[in-house]
């Protein structure tokens, strides 16, 4: 409907980043003589709070039902628009690949990912160990750098700030059943969203043939077949052998030996004809 379909998969990228910072949490259980005699490492899974709290309630006789406990579960809350790091719209994110050809994308779109974060855990002890183990990196923020879009080799500081947290032993079981904690953290994730990639071959050389047309009625396409060109205006890059810009054409080397990314001047050529001739754009010649 927009234009061209495209899929970044930002969304998908932020979620997966935002669970790595968490995939290797571990606790410990102690013995009365404080050693340690079991070390549980903490599983974490992609799911809202209501989905988790389903899964507990069900009958823990059901083997295909548990869930280890205690274990880490985030969801995605909001994505609001980042005013504050917006830049103009019109920027452009560019790359040239083996001098032929370029890539660009309008610049970033700034938006904060909000994330809520979920510990749960049948003991404060097991469940402080995991937060613990977590607000020392947050001080308050983290920031991961990820390359979002590989195309252009564009990578972004994620910022990632624990917002606050709060925690909830109000779990609403069986009788029989042992008591849960939940911890809940919240965190901001500065992230953005991309339009699409396109390509162009890169531009070495402009060519315009000025064409006269008697008259000041308005110039037809009738007009500009009838008539050839009387001057022919030529802009290329000029770049000396030594790596100077130069508008010198006598001192330059060869345009097609120019790479878009080096400090080339402009050089403009004018061109003076009488023969009524006219550029063809097909087979590149005069005719």
């Amino acid at each position: 409907m927009l234009g061209s379909v495209f899929y970044n998969q930002t969304i998908r990228k932020c979620v997966t980043v935002f669970g790595n910072m968490f995939n290797d949490i571990v606790i410990r259980r102690f013995d009365s003589n404080n050693k340690t005699i079991q070390t549980i490492p903490v599983p974490i899974s992609y799911g809202r709070r209501s989905k988790m709290i389903a899964l507990l309630e069900r009958d823990p006789t059901t083997i295909k039902t548990q869930i280890q406990i205690p274990r880490i579960a985030f969801n995605i809350i909001n994505i609001t628009y980042a005013e504050d790091r917006r830049t103009s719209p019109l920027n452009k994110n560019r790359k040239v690949f083996n001098q032929q050809y370029m890539a660009t994308q309008f610049a970033e779109i700034p938006y904060n990912i909000e994330f809520e974060l979920d510990i749960y855990a049948k003991t404060y002890d097991d469940a402080t160990q995991i937060v613990e183990q977590i607000i020392p990196y947050f001080q308050p923020s983290f920031i991961p750098t990820v390359k979002l879009i590989p195309e252009l080799d564009l990578e972004y500081d994620l910022k990632t700030t624990l917002i606050g947290m709060s925690i909830n032993d109000d779990f609403e079981g069986s009788p029989d059943e042992q008591g849960m904690v939940i911890w809940q953290m919240n965190f901001t994730m500065n992230s953005y969203f991309f339009g699409p990639v396109s390509q162009q071959g890169v531009i070495k050389r402009v060519q315009v043939d000025l064409i006269p047309v008697p008259g000041s009625d308005a110039i037809t396409d009738e007009d500009v077949i009838t008539y050839g060109r009387q001057e022919r205006i030529v802009v290329i890059p000029g770049l000396t052998a030594d790596g100077q810009p130069t508008s010198n054409t006598s001192l330059t080397i060869p345009y097609s030996e120019i790479n878009p990314d080096d400090p080339y001047a402009f050089i403009t050529e004018l061109y003076d004809f009488d023969d009524g001739k006219k550029f063809n754009p097909t087979d590149l010649k005069d005719e």
